[in-house]
């Protein structure tokens, strides 16, 4: 079977869900289109197939995963401590993640980082907070 976007998202929405980070982050994590009524702070997920690499007994495929954290507060506080927590939550190094219906080689962290958006959400600064994952994925 064919891993997919979709499949790599859930896995990260049951980790998301089994790390209780909703009671941090109060608006939850969206894949796909983020409601207009989600309350800050929330967080959305994208995913990407990036490549494929085929061999006689299956292939290796590559998945870009990037997550932004959305927070009306200023950069130095609440959005630095909520991306943190973020990136503890999906240290796979602790525990490994799980995608059906591939097997995960292996999933690497890349850098984060915290900006202010230039534009206003309801004439308030708006506060980016941005992880990235690159997943590689054995299929058979």
């Amino acid at each position: 079977m064919t891993t997919t976007e979709a499949d790599i998202a859930e896995a990260f929405l049951r980790r998301w869900n089994a790390e209780r980070l909703d009671g941090q982050i109060r608006g939850g994590l969206w894949y796909g289109r983020v409601p207009p009524d989600a309350g800050p702070p929330y967080a959305s997920i994208s995913v990407r197939k990036s490549g494929t690499e085929y061999f006689s007994r299956g292939s290796l495929v590559t998945f870009e995963v990037e997550m932004s954290l959305w927070s009306d507060q200023s950069i130095g506080g609440e959005p630095r401590i909520l991306t943190a927590a973020i990136l503890t939550a999906f240290d796979t190094r602790q525990r490994p993640m799980i995608v059906s219906p591939g097997r995960v080689i292996r999933v690497r962290a890349g850098e984060g980082d915290l900006h202010l958006e230039e534009s206003l959400r309801n004439a308030a600064d708006v506060c980016q907070g941005r992880m990235t994952w690159r997943i590689l994925i054995q299929e058979t």
